[in-house]
């Protein structure tokens, strides 16, 4: 029948257990001398951790001359230098790069659009004409055919001319194309170019003819490959020199440290006292807050009832509390509101409901009582069974016994429970400490 009647109430309805906060200062503050203590030693020890610490890192070398290993400024010095000499052929190849990209020709060129003109010429001889043809590759692919057109015609320099003429051969024919800035230009230097072909030391073993000329827009692929090598060339070697310099200043800085970690004189201060100061600091903090937390776990995981407070927050009536064999309010007080009950409820009986076999609490309080025609029903409920509770509801009216450090919650929310499912009316509960 017990187990009936608990399913048709919510247990969620009935919580004593919660957190109050001026129960654990209660709790901490009669344990004020060993906290204290504990504070004390805390702060002791983390200032002289502290003060260690400090002292530690605290190096004075004296002496030190002998400790300077040259083995290692030598190693700094030469990385230092291999890094420098590196910097400056990137910072020279800068200059040549950045000097050929703003003034050659063929970076003012459009790649998509570039003048040209065109000449095909055909070798005819008995002999083998391919050898011949060969050797009019050979010899416009050569530095001295770029001298020589450089020399004739000045408007374009060696290193542009040799991207700017394009040759190949197929049979007995080879292709010259000539590209320049512009079309008014480019047509006076392919006329230079044939001339100086056709009047190459072995142009007699053979006819070389002109075979076809023309001039016109193109695109050129070789030409755009080109702009984009030396444009990603320039942008490389920035990188390169930035990332040198910053290695330069990383060598520069290690050297400086290892030689002022072995000087005689070298000394990082770092204050004792401020270290000993922040740790003592800390160790304040330390000692205030880990007995806080220490008495709010043994709160929380406690299970047993702490104090009225707890009675008080769940909303059952404190009538009195009972301590040292003495009773902390006035009982007059009490018999009053207990005989004001009993009117209010008609009742004559009322049970008394005392989880501990022991009725000296009950016997002292039913003495004090100064009520008349009210009786006063003592039952030990510390094992629930049918006959109590048939009790509990026949009286209808029930005060508690409640004894905070020995009392479990469970047993507590457990009657509650029970006169909330039978309708008993609860007039308040006497705590005895």
């Amino acid at each position: 029948m017990i187990q009936r009647l608990i399913q048709y109430v919510n247990i969620n309805d009935i919580k004593l257990r919660n957190i109050v906060m001026r129960e654990i200062l209660v709790q901490a503050w009669q344990q004020r001398k060993k906290i204290g203590v504990w504070i004390i030693l805390c702060a002791i020890g983390c200032s002289v951790l502290g003060f260690c610490l400090a002292m530690y890192n605290t190096r004075i070398d004296k002496g030190a001359e002998g400790k300077i290993h040259s083995e290692q400024i030598a190693l700094l010095e030469n990385q230092i230098a291999q890094y420098t000499e590196s910097m400056d052929e990137a910072k020279a190849r800068l200059v040549e790069s950045e000097k050929f990209k703003t003034k050659s020709m063929i970076m003012q060129l459009d790649p998509y659009k570039v003048p040209e003109c065109e000449m095909v010429f055909e070798v005819k001889t008995k002999v083998n004409p391919h050898l011949l043809v060969n050797k009019y590759v050979a010899y416009i692919k050569s530095t001295a055919f770029r001298e020589e057109i450089t020399k004739l015609y000045q408007d374009i320099s060696s290193e542009d001319l040799e991207s700017a003429v394009k040759v190949f051969s197929y049979g007995n024919l080879f292709n010259v194309t000539v590209m320049h800035k512009d079309m008014d230009t480019v047509v006076p230097l392919a006329e230079c170019i044939k001339a100086n072909i056709l009047k190459t030391e072995w142009a007699d073993e053979a006819q070389t003819v002109l075979v076809k000329q023309g001039s016109g827009y193109a695109v050129e692929y070789d030409i755009l490959n080109k702009q984009n090598n030396i444009r990603n060339i320039v942008q490389n070697d920035k990188l390169n020199i930035a990332n040198m310099e910053k290695a330069v200043a990383f060598q520069e800085r290690e050297k400086f440290e290892f030689i002022k970690r072995n000087e005689p004189t070298s000394v990082i201060h770092k204050s004792p006292i401020k270290a000993a100061l922040k740790f003592l600091l800390f160790g304040l903090a330390l000692g205030v807050s880990v007995p806080i937390f220490w008495y709010i776990v043994k709160y929380m995981f406690n299970d047993k009832i702490k104090s009225e407070t707890e009675l008080e927050a769940a909303g059952i009536t404190v009538l009195n509390s009972f301590a040292d064999g003495n009773f902390r309010y006035d009982m007059s007080e009490t018999s009053l509101e207990l005989e004001l009950l009993s009117r209010r409820y008609s009742a004559q009986k009322v049970t008394v409901c005392d989880m501990s076999d022991n009725m000296i609490e009950f016997n002292k309080f039913n003495n004090s009582l100064q009520i008349k025609d009210v009786c006063f029903e003592y039952i030990n409920t510390a094992c629930v069974d049918s006959d109590k509770l048939k009790a509990l509801s026949d009286f209808g009216q029930v005060i508690f016994i409640i004894r905070p450090g020995v009392d479990l919650y469970c047993k507590i929310e457990e009657l509650l429970r029970y006169c909330k499912t039978l309708g008993i009316n609860i007039w308040g509960a006497l705590v005895v400490y």
